[in-house]
C-alpha cells in the first residue's frame, strides 16, 4: 500500500481518480461505482496536457484513467508527443501503442533509471516506520481534506471506526461500524491493521 508520508507530500498533485485507500474524502469506486466530477476534469484536463506518459505497474485493464497512457501514445504515433513508456510484468492491451515497452521488475527498472540519472534516492527501511497512534489527519469533520482542520484516528487495537461514504450495497452487508483487531505479523510488518466488520 502507500507511504503514509509520501502519501501526505504529495497529496495536492496526486488525483486518485478511482478513489483512496487512505483518504476518506475519496473512497474507492467499485467497477459499478461513479467518479468524482471535479477528478475528472482535472484528468481530462491533464489528458489534453500530457506529453508523456509512465504507466509503471499498472494492468490498464480499461479503466477510466487508461486514457492518461493511451492519448499521449496516439499522438506520439504523429510525432505530436513522446508517448507512453509502460512498465510492467504482465502484458496489456496497449504494448502496441507504446513508445517504449519494458518487461521487468519495478525495483530493477528503477534502480537502473536511478543509475542511468546519477541520482541520490535516500535509502530506506525494509519495514515502514511504526506510526504513532493515535494519529493527526488533515480532515474537518465533514471527511474532506482540509488545511485548516485536523481530526484524530487511532488504529489501536479495540478501537472502533465508522466507514464513511460507503456503498449501499457494501453497508447493508457488513454494516459502517467496524474494530481494529489484532492482525498477523506479516500483515503488521508492511504497515498495515486488520478490522472487523461485525455486519447486521
Amino acid at each position: 500500500m502507500t507511504d503514509c508520508h509520501k502519501k501526505l507530500v504529495f497529496h495536492k498533485d496526486l488525483n486518485e481518480i478511482h478513489g483512496a485507500w487512505w483518504d476518506p474524502s475519496n473512497p474507492v469506486v467499485p467497477m459499478d461505482g461513479t467518479l468524482r466530477g471535479d477528478l475528472i476534469e482535472w484528468m481530462l484536463e491533464w489528458e489534453e496536457k500530457a506529453d508523456l506518459c509512465l504507466a509503471l505497474g499498472t494492468s490498464m485493464v480499461g479503466m477510466n484513467a487508461d486514457r492518461m497512457a493511451v492519448t499521449p501514445a496516439q499522438r506520439a504515433l504523429s510525432g505530436k508527443a513522446l508517448g507512453t513508456v509502460i512498465v510492467a510484468l504482465q502484458q496489456t492491451q496497449y504494448d502496441k501503442l507504446s513508445s517504449l515497452r519494458i518487461f521487468a521488475p519495478m525495483d530493477e527498472v528503477m534502480a537502473l533509471l536511478e543509475k542511468e540519472m546519477a541520482l541520490i534516492v535516500p535509502a530506506t527501511g525494509s519495514s515502514p516506520a511504526v506510526m504513532p497512534m493515535p494519529l493527526t489527519v488533515p480532515y474537518g469533520l465533514d471527511g474532506q481534506h482540509s488545511d485548516s482542520s485536523k481530526l484524530t484516528m487511532d488504529l489501536r487495537v479495540g478501537c472502533r471506526l465508522r466507514v464513511v461514504d460507503q456503498p449501499a450495497w457494501d453497508n447493508s452487508r457488513h454494516g459502517e461500524i467496524c474494530e481494529v483487531v489484532e492482525a498477523p505479523e506479516d500483515i503488521t510488518k508492511l504497515g498495515h491493521v486488520q478490522l472487523l466488520f461485525p455486519g447486521h
